[in-house]
Parts: structure tokens; C-alpha cells; sequence
């Protein structure tokens, strides 16, 4: 599991900070696609180690009664572990990722030097950026009342914390437990020389 845990309040203790955790189910090697790695995550927004949101609002509960889906966390799935290209291009070029899923609820990932606005990149010398997770487009919140917006979460983020959430998830990543082979051979290749793998 992942963690990033908010760098705007560092003064304060861990377990009074917002944390996006990110825990790989599956990484695997779809059939139809056979050089690219699909995987199934899930993601959580806490604040220290509780949830951020009340069960209402993850629904699921026979899905955590299973252990499938761990409390405090929602559903999700990456094509071609896009969030991790992503993730590294943003380390060494600045370009902002904004990285959506393709399941239901959508859940959509913002990392930017400034989460509002994304055509600006940020400079290698910056260290400083915003992270935007919203949770949209299905889930339990969903109505015609509130639309498409979703539980949410923003905090900041330095290169060292953006740099160690990626190092996390590339080590569990490679576990055999997660990866099957021939997935763990692709990104061993996409990642050989950056950071775990």
C-alpha cells in the first residue's frame, strides 16, 4: 500500500493529516492486449488512519464484508498503469497528471502545480504542488440532487513525498502476490533504472 500523506500541515501529527492511499488488487496482462498491465486498485481518503467519509457515502458493504474491498477505500481500475507513466513523467518533466479511471464510481486524479490550472507545467525546481482526488459519476452519493460530484480530497505534495508514493508503489507492484508475470515484466522494463523496479 501507498500512502501520501498531506505536506501543507507537516507540524501536525500523522493522525490528524489527510492521506490518499493507494493499495494494488491486481496488476495483470488483459488477453486482448497482451503488452500492456491492467490493474485493479483500490484508493482511500483518510484523515490519519480513519476513513474521511462515513460508510453511507462508500457503500459496498458486502464487498468489505468479503475483504475485497477494505473499509474507507473505493473501487479502481488503471489501463495500462497509466497512473504510474504518469506519476514519473510529472517527477521529470512537470507536466500535470490527470489520470481518470474507467469504473464505476469514476475516480479522477489531479497532480499539478496548481490543480485548477493544467496547462501550466511545473518547473524542476518546484516543490511544491497540489493533489486533487475526486471521487464522480456513480457511487452511493449519486443522485439527481447532487449530480456528478463526489467526495473529495485536496492536499499538497513535495517531490520527495511524490517521489516515495511512487518508489511504495512500484515495490508492492512487484510483488508476485499482486503481478503476474508477465505484467511484472512489462513494468520492470517501463521502470528499469526509475526508482524500486
Amino acid at each position: 500500500m501507498a500512502d501520501l500523506i498531506d505536506a501543507a500541515n507537516d507540524e501536525l501529527p500523522l493522525d490528524r493529516r489527510l492521506k490518499l492511499s493507494i493499495k494494488w488488487n491486481s496488476i495483470q496482462v488483459p488477453v486482448t492486449f497482451p503488452g500492456e498491465a491492467y490493474a485493479k486498485f483500490q484508493i482511500g481518503f483518510f484523515l490519519g488512519t480513519a476513513p474521511l467519509f462515513s460508510e453511507a457515502v462508500y457503500g459496498e458493504s458486502e464487498a468489505r464484508a468479503g475483504g475485497t474491498l477494505l473499509p474507507g477505500y473505493f473501487r479502481g481500475w488503471d489501463e495500462d498503469c497509466n497512473f504510474l507513466t504518469s506519476l514519473r513523467t510529472f517527477l521529470e518533466t512537470g507536466e500535470a497528471v490527470d489520470f481518470e479511471d474507467v469504473c464505476e464510481p469514476v475516480f479522477r486524479l489531479i497532480i499539478a502545480d496548481d490543480a485548477f490550472d493544467l496547462g501550466r507545467n511545473a518547473a524542476t525546481t518546484d516543490d511544491y504542488f497540489d493533489v486533487l482526488a475526486i471521487m464522480y459519476n456513480g457511487g452511493e452519493w449519486h443522485d439527481r440532487t447532487v449530480g456528478e460530484t463526489g467526495p473529495a480530497i485536496k492536499l499538497a505534495a513535495t517531490r520527495k513525498t511524490l517521489r516515495r508514493f511512487l518508489i511504495d508503489l512500484l515495490t508492492e507492484a512487484d510483488d508476485p502476490a499482486v503481478c503476474e508475470p508477465q505484467a511484472r515484466q512489462i513494468l520492470r522494463e517501463r521502470f528499469s533504472g526509475n526508482c524500486a523496479i
